[in-house]
C-alpha cells in the first residue's frame, strides 16, 4: 500500500491531504494508523483518500477469518454485534465464519 502525505492551501489554511492507494494489509495496518495519527497531532485540517476503499473491509475480514480455528479450538464466546456493511456480512456468511459462531455462542 502506498501512503501519500501532501500539502496544499484551500481558502488561505494548510490542509494536509493523505491518500491510500493499493490493498491494506495487516502488516501495513499500524502504518496507516501512525501516519494517520501523526497528521492529526500535526496538521488542523486534513484529508482522506481511499483509491481502494474495499481493500480495508476485505482486510478486517480476512482478519476475522484468519481466528476462525483459533475461536473453534478455544470455544471462544463471540457475538457479531452488528455488520454494516452488506457486503462484508455477506463474505462472512458465504465462508461459514458467521454461522459457525452463531453455533458456538448459542452452545
Amino acid at each position: 500500500m502506498n501512503i501519500t502525505l501532501t500539502e496544499k492551501h484551500i481558502k488561505n489554511k494548510l490542509v494536509a491531504s493523505i491518500a491510500f492507494d493499493g490493498n491494506l494489509v495487516l502488516s501495513e495496518c499500524n502504518r496507516a494508523k501512525e501516519q494517520l495519527q501523526s497528521t492529526i497531532q500535526k496538521y488542523k485540517a486534513f484529508q482522506i483518500s481511499l483509491e481502494k476503499a474495499e481493500s480495508i473491509d476485505l482486510s478486517f475480514v480476512q482478519l476475522l477469518i484468519s481466528f476462525f480455528e483459533t475461536i473453534v479450538h478455544d470455544k471462544k464466546e463471540i457475538k457479531m454485534l452488528k455488520i454494516l456493511n452488506p457486503n462484508i456480512k455477506n463474505i462472512l456468511e458465504t465462508t461459514g465464519f458467521i454461522n459457525q459462531i452463531e453455533k458456538y455462542t448459542e452452545s
